[in-house]
């Protein structure tokens, strides 16, 4: 070897020993499926040392034949897996770009200390991302746990299956729907199987999610495959009676088969159509079935005929499920941003999409003829109007889309015995987020606002070091968050909390709320008279929009 590859080999080794120097890896923790070792982080705040393992297998790769049928477990692993770096996401169109690969059933732990003699194991929070079904992952770079970490609890961070891959629903027991519900309730026994591995206390899970997250959040509430994997939810902005929470099967069925059109299929069975779907090329489905619609979510979850299909997720009736009580009890957290559609209504195609949607939506819940004002977009206008209650298109909108369902749900879950705790979020500042993910400089809270509060990312633009209004209320809901994943009560310590001062009352007699602002004030329940006339058709014809009264055809074939 000459001298110049001696000296080659020589600065490569040095490189290589520098590049591992720059982290520390955290120690190597036994799972059921193997050994894994991941990396040490600190909060971006106090500075306070975590251990991070990311990109942990927790199902076996979805391909082939596998491609829309629930989860399988992972085959298990002798060498040590390397989860100091993060995983894959999941396959999407990012900024109008395919992103993300097949063998993404991997999930994250973040964990303030591992176990050891003497101390108790940790209350733990599974984040549940949101993106309308079809986009959004589980990177520390899009939600770090810093701020929850600083709190003392364990965090896990979920991927599933998105789009077609996740929801496609063809009335077939290979492709039934809800695969990427069934990654969620996989990843969730994963976390009871193992989390107290890495210090968290598998009695103490709760599972918080945003938007289509907590949408899934509720499903897991009404699945009996979650019985008993989790204490208690926050819902943030979701619940399965959501306009975009579900879908009847016959009507998945349909965008099925018109998305297989645009992509070449010719047939006419289910069969064929469902061998068309295994090998039709990932990319170009993924990218016609974000091409379905812009507002509307392309595929969602749906009821699945537990005659035929082996793993139901959800086989009843959300709606007969919450009256009935038949669901997985615990204390709830639920709740929704003040101007929740802000982010859609920054133009005038965007405004008139969302009325049409909301209006559909409306119109499928055969309301009382008093609605039928509501039902003409010259009804809906974009400035406030004194005298006659008529909506903005933003009041009009949100309260349809999202306050109505979730002020609905929470009505139907107050009438049992577990502590309902319901906000509403209306804070404000320069770089929400609504203005720097979506351009929209209006003043107002809207849809996802609130995540910049629970997550640090340095797309969020907030100095977590400040000391101001966002910071403090950054600390306040941290602290309540996980307050009720560690107590079920967000305020234990009432007033002896000098940083909340306050006690959040239980919701169920009194309909009470928190109002998450500059200040945490008690106000009472949000009305209006649309509000009002939304629930009054989803509680007396609810059947038609949540298939309650679903007939099930003979199999498929």
């Amino acid at each position: 070897m000459t001298n110049l590859s001696l000296l080659l080999v020589f600065i490569l080794q040095l490189c290589l020993v520098k590049l591992s120097l720059t982290f520390e890896y955290s120690p190597v923790v036994q799972t059921t499926k193997g050994p894994v070792k991941g990396r040490v982080f600190t909060t971006v705040r106090e500075s306070k040392r975590y251990h991070s393992y990311r990109g942990i297998p927790y199902g076996k790769p979805p391909v082939g034949y596998l491609k829309f049928v629930g989860p399988k477990e992972p085959n298990a692993w002798k060498e040590v897996f390397d989860a100091s770096k993060e995983g894959n996401i999941c396959p999407q169109i990012v900024n109008n770009k395919f992103l993300g690969n097949e063998d993404c059933l991997q999930l994250n732990v973040y964990t303030p200390q591992l176990p050891k003699n003497g101390t108790e194991p940790k209350a733990v929070i599974c984040w549940i991302f949101g993106g309308a079904f079809t986009h959004g992952d589980n990177l520390k770079e899009s939600y770090s746990p810093d701020y929850l970490i600083e709190e003392d609890v364990v965090v896990v961070s979920i991927n599933y299956r998105l789009g077609a891959l996740g929801f496609l629903a063809l009335g077939h027991k290979n492709a039934s729907g809800n695969a990427g519900l069934k990654d969620q309730s996989l990843a969730l026994k994963w976390v009871h199987d193992n989390i107290h591995n890495f210090g968290g206390d598998p009695k103490k899970v709760t599972l918080l999610g945003v938007s289509a997250g907590s949408v899934s959040v509720g499903y897991h509430m009404l699945s009996e495959q979650s019985k008993d994997l989790f204490r208690s939810t926050i819902l943030m902005s979701g619940v399965p009676l959501c306009f975009f929470g579900f879908d009847r099967p016959e009507k998945a069925r349909s965008k099925a088969f018109r998305v297989a059109r645009k992509l070449g299929f010719k047939g006419s069975s289910t069969k064929k159509l469902l061998e068309f779907y295994y090998h039709v090329d990932i990319q170009r489905m993924t990218e016609m079935v974000n091409n379905l619609t812009v507002f509307n979510i392309p595929l969602q979850p749906v009821l699945e005929n537990a005659n035929y299909v082996p793993d139901p997720f959800l086989s009843k009736c959300s709606l007969k499920k919450y009256t009935s009580g038949d669901f997985n009890h615990g204390p709830v957290m639920l709740g929704f941003t003040k101007d929740e559609t802000l982010v859609y209504l920054n133009s005038k195609e965007g405004r008139k999409e969302i009325i049409d949607i909301t209006m559909t939506y409306a119109q499928q819940l055969h309301s009382l003829k008093q609605v039928n004002p509501f039902y003409s977009s010259t009804a809906v206008s974009d400035k406030p109007k004194k005298g006659k209650f008529t909506p903005t298109a933003l009041e009009f909108s949100s309260d349809i889309g999202f306050i109505a369902p979730i002020d609905y749900t929470q009505k139907l879950l107050s009438k049992f015995n577990d502590s309902v705790y319901y906000y509403q979020y209306k804070f404000d500042y320069n770089n929400s987020l609504h203005r720097i993910f979506y351009g929209v400089d209006k003043n107002g809270s809207a849809h996802g606002d609130d995540v910049a509060m629970i997550f640090y990312s340095d797309q969020f633009k907030i100095d977590p070091k400040a000391n101001n209004s966002i910071t403090l209320l950054q600390k306040r809901m941290t602290r309540m968050w996980t307050n009720l994943a560690k107590y079920g009560n967000p305020t234990p310590n009432g007033t002896k909390d000098n940083l909340l001062n306050i006690v959040w009352p239980d919701s169920r007699s009194s309909g009470k709320m928190l109002w998450l602002d500059e200040q945490l004030e008690i106000h009472d329940r949000y009305q209006d008279p649309l509000v009002d006339i939304v629930e009054n058709g989803i509680k007396h014809f609810g059947s038609h929009p949540f298939g309650c009264e679903l007939k099930y055809t003979k199999k498929t074939d």
